[in-house]
């Protein structure tokens, strides 16, 4: 805003000030003409007066001379009258140089005059050239000065925009860094609250739908949990996996006996997912254990135990890795009434040292990583 004002105010000033000074210039040099013609209108009104009134008196004194001599022409004789002409030619002779003397004179005076009047108009004029060089200097200067003020406004107008930018980029820097940040402390809040309230849950089951669309079709799948916490461990997962052979394709249906299931090799495998410093003891199962399936069943003479169970022990150094590798038989220990499959895992001993707010950081260290990414 200042340098607005001075761009707007300056330069108006800079052309009031020289119009100030080009009036007092016209002014001056107006006054100065004016009062030399009215001095030498004076001394000439003054001269004509003079050589006036020298005029009447020659005129009336030629009369007088002439009256003079017609009396001395008429009352004296020859010689007399000659010598009366004789003194009146050099009473003449001496006025005609006192006339021609006045003439000098006042001449000489006009000249003197003129001379005066030409050198104090000299000295006006080069006054008022000094003020026009004064005014063409300054506005020589102010646009100098404009000029400079323009580039000073420009080079102030891109300072201001690439810092508003440089604002701006931080800004969105921070708000994605803190987002970002947030984000992660809502996830870790989330985990510790939902391991807080499966602190005393040892046993999870989980049942999958539709078995033969997701595990007894495909050749190769891996199908995960939603998260699972237990005996106070982070997040945990189970997985199954499907490796089923090419030649077991055309294995038999649900309703084989359970002799020939046996027989038959596993096509998959369930696997428990655990955070990075937990050491447990688990057991995996698959099957329900308490439903009716979980209890012996006679087909054909022969007995077939539709639940298993495997203990395993386990540190997990992985950020997030898998263990177990429990092997079973699709058909032999799924619902096919229901087309599912319970899976689940029970925490029997576990250690486990969660860094929840070691992957924070302080604010001295996040503020220097905002500004060392607004600098990249």
């Amino acid at each position: 805003m200042r340098v607005a004002g001075v761009e707007t105010e300056l330069p108006q000033q800079i052309k009031k000030a020289s119009s100030d000074l080009r009036s007092v210039v016209e002014r001056k040099l107006s006054e100065g003409l004016s009062s030399q013609q009215k001095s030498q209108a004076s001394k000439f009104s003054e001269l004509q007066e003079t050589l006036d009134r020298t005029r009447t008196e020659l005129d009336a004194l030629a009369r007088r001379l002439d009256d003079s001599e017609v009396l001395i022409c008429q009352l004296t004789p020859p010689r007399v009258s000659t010598l009366a002409q004789s003194r009146h030619s050099r009473q003449f002779a001496a006025l005609d140089g006192r006339l021609e003397r006045m003439q000098a004179e006042n001449l000489e005076e006009v000249g003197r005059v003129s001379t005066e009047a030409m050198t104090s108009l000299r000295k006006e004029i080069g006054v008022g050239a000094r003020y026009l060089d004064a005014i063409t200097d300054a506005r020589a200067r102010s646009e100098e000065l404009q000029q400079r003020v323009d580039e000073s406004a420009s080079k102030l107008e891109a300072e201001v925009k690439a810092g508003n930018e440089r604002i701006t980029h931080k800004g969105e820097n921070l708000e994605k860094t803190l987002v970002r940040r947030m984000t992660a402390v809502e996830n870790l809040v989330d985990e510790a609250v939902t391991v807080a309230h499966n602190v005393s849950t040892r046993r999870i089951e989980w049942k999958l739908q539709e078995v033969s669309r997701v595990l007894g079709e495909p050749r190769h799948a891996q199908v995960f949990s939603p998260p699972i916490s237990a005996g106070g461990a982070g997040i945990m997962r189970l997985e199954v996996r499907v490796r089923r052979l090419k030649n077991l394709e055309g294995s038999s249906d649900a309703d084989d006996d359970s002799t020939s299931a046996r027989q038959q090799p596993s096509d998959c495998s369930v696997f428990l997912w655990a955070p990075a410093g937990t050491t447990v003891v688990f057991e995996l199962h698959v099957g329900d254990k308490w439903g009716p399936s979980g209890q012996e069943e006679e087909t054909g003479g022969n007995t077939a135990r539709r639940y298993r169970s495997m203990r395993y022990e386990h540190t997990f150094m992985a950020p997030m890795s898998a263990f177990g590798g429990m092997d079973f038989q699709l058909k032999q220990f799924s619902d096919w009434i229901e087309d599912s499959l319970v899976v689940g895992v029970e925490v029997l001993e576990i250690q486990a040292n969660l860094p929840l707010m070691s992957t924070l950081k302080s604010p001295q260290e996040l503020a220097e990583e905002i500004n060392n990414g607004s600098d990249e």
